[in-house]
């Protein structure tokens, strides 16, 4: 596990950093999906009341008087909710000691940038990954109100709409942040110089990344079948001229109801910045699509076209992109039954098979 502590930072062989990062299924289900049980909560305590302190807050003020249970959502950090002395809440999100972080200041400016035009993102506080005086890189951010959408199912229809649209409007506002370069941040310059810089000099560069690596084992699991993977091949290589996009702009990367609170009517936050990255705004719609039904998808459109209009070469990129969503969601599926079996996630993976013939039928295959 040591050897490859610092490798998960380096995304630059990642479309997708929970599918890709460098850990086997017994690692993963070691660092990351029992990550609760393994934490401790009294270090959780010291580090918010240690953090706050050097945010600028006086130490009596500083105190958690209360720490809630850890969030459930998420399946990277553990999230801890508490209450100082003072009666602020905030939020705390500890990295597995076992791995380094190396995206929270990424995370952090994103989001910065985000509520600057007018997003519901979280404010942070502090952020340390010096591993000086706790064996996990944390972050401390504002507690936003509101009731986690998902919570919330079932939804009556016309509330449903009203929040969809909202969230279109709020992905138009993340679309007009331009960022340099394209995929994944580098996290130093995000710290050091404030600046949203993706570490890949081409759009292509980071779709096409880990496609060939999700495709082998796909098929090497016997989820897909050889001729599957050459229809997959071939699609990306008839259609390469559509990665060949210039203007970057933030994508939030993982928009969805689990990732949203709201609150009397309207969206209250955007949350999980921590696969955000630099490129082709259709990516947000392509992702967003493979979690709901494509009906709920005219909705964020309209809220979208409200502010901005729809993404030149929508429908061409918007199938060609959700086919590569597809393939690393697959993945991921395929990875976590492999730890358990598990009805939910067999369904999800079914799904997504299903989908998958369907791209194949847009594209005449």
């Amino acid at each position: 596990m040591n050897a490859k502590f610092g490798k998960s930072v380096d995304r630059s062989r990642m479309f997708y950093w929970q599918v890709d990062r460098p850990f086997d299924e017994a690692e993963t289900k070691k660092v990351f999906l029992d990550r609760h049980q393994n934490f401790n909560s009294d270090l959780a305590r010291q580090a918010i009341e240690s953090g706050m302190v050097q945010a600028g807050k006086a130490k009596s003020k500083a105190r958690a008087v209360k720490l809630y249970e850890m969030i459930p959502f998420g399946s990277v950090n553990v999230v801890i909710k508490a209450k100082l002395a003072d009666g602020t809440l905030v939020i705390f999100r500890g990295h597995p000691p076992e791995v380094k972080n190396g995206y929270f200041w990424a995370e952090s400016l994103a989001a910065k940038k985000a509520r600057e035009v007018g997003v519901p993102a979280y404010k942070t506080y502090f952020i340390d990954d010096t591993r000086d005086k706790f064996n996990f890189d944390y972050m401390l951010t504002e507690y936003l109100p509101g009731r986690n959408m998902k919570d919330m199912w079932p939804i009556a229809k016309k509330l449903d709409q009203k929040l969809i649209e909202d969230t279109g409007k709020l992905l138009a506002k993340i679309h007009t942040i331009h960022t340099k370069n394209f995929g994944f941040f580098d996290n130093r310059l995000a710290k050091a110089k404030k600046q949203l810089v993706g570490i890949q000099p081409q759009w292509s560069d980071h779709v096409l990344a880990a496609l060939t690596k999700n495709l082998n084992y796909l098929q090497k699991t016997q989820v897909i079948t050889p001729s599957q993977r050459k229809k997959i091949s071939k699609i990306f290589s008839a259609n390469k001229t559509l990665l060949d996009y210039k203007r970057s702009v933030l994508i939030q990367n993982d928009l969805a109801d689990w990732n949203q609170l709201a609150q009397n009517g309207r969206v209250t936050a955007v949350l999980d910045w921590d696969e955000c990255h630099s490129g082709d705004p259709m990516a947000d719609f392509a992702c967003w699509s493979l979690f709901f039904p494509l009906e709920r998808l005219e909705h964020l459109k309209r809220g979208y076209q409200q502010i901005s209009p729809l993404p030149k070469e929508y429908e061409a990129k918007f199938h060609l992109l959700r086919l590569r969503y597809l393939v690393s969601k697959i993945t991921l599926r395929k990875k976590k039954l492999t730890f358990k079996e598990d009805k939910f996630m067999r369904d999800l993976l079914n799904h997504g098979l299903k989908t998958m013939k369907q791209e194949f039928s847009w594209y005449g295959l």
